[in-house]
């Protein structure tokens, strides 16, 4: 029996949705997605004045911040809306905030590299825009109780639990010594201290 009737659970339709390719592309998409996000909205102060801007500097680039985010969210609701191809879409923008990341862990900052780790940095906050198409995917193109709690139990706790473990193997080196902190110091030694 076929049926989308929204409070009725199939059995049959669990295997349907491990085989759907749509279900296995918004979790992989939600996966590569959640890579970047560790900390940039709570922290993203501290790491633009880590690059070696002065406090000035980084209030005022925080607001172009938000500008950047709003014209990620715009823009792909925009091409979402034109093209019809959230999947598309979506796979388009994940790919600057896997490069942004690349860069943002590979590059040592210095008075030559801030600027080209601040573009990482804005790149890196396509994010938002992916997490809203990648909902309003699942949303939309799974059909079916049993499938749409397939597809979320997959990238909700899947890829999810998957990608904190990464984090917390991750976290040590991003935040509490290797990266995150040489650039605290660094700067705290050419500007102003880090507190704001």
């Amino acid at each position: 029996i076929l049926t989308h009737d929204k409070n009725c659970w199939l059995n049959n339709f669990i295997g349907e949705a491990l085989i759907d390719p749509t279900v296995w592309i918004v979790t992989l998409i939600s996966f590569t997605n959640g890579l970047p996000p560790g900390g940039l909205g709570a922290f993203s102060n501290i790491i633009i004045k880590a690059f070696g801007y002065t406090t000035l500097q980084t209030y005022l680039l925080a607001i172009a911040q938000g500008s950047i985010i709003m014209a990620w969210l715009f823009s792909a609701a925009w091409l979402d809306r034109r093209f019809k191809q959230k999947l598309l879409v979506e796979a388009i923008y994940t790919i600057p905030a896997i490069v942004g990341t690349i860069v943002f862990l590979t590059v040592k900052t210095s008075q030559s590299t801030k600027v080209g780790l601040l573009i990482a940095f804005y790149l890196m906050q396509g994010f938002g825009a992916v997490a809203a198409l990648n909902l309003s995917c699942m949303s939309n193109n799974v059909a079916g109780r049993t499938k749409q709690v397939v597809a979320s139990s997959m990238v909700f706790m899947c890829a999810r639990s998957i990608l904190f473990s990464f984090r917390h193997l991750l976290t040590p080196l991003v935040v509490h010594g290797r990266l995150a902190m040489p650039w605290a110091r660094r700067s705290s030694k050419q500007t102003m201290p880090l507190t704001t």
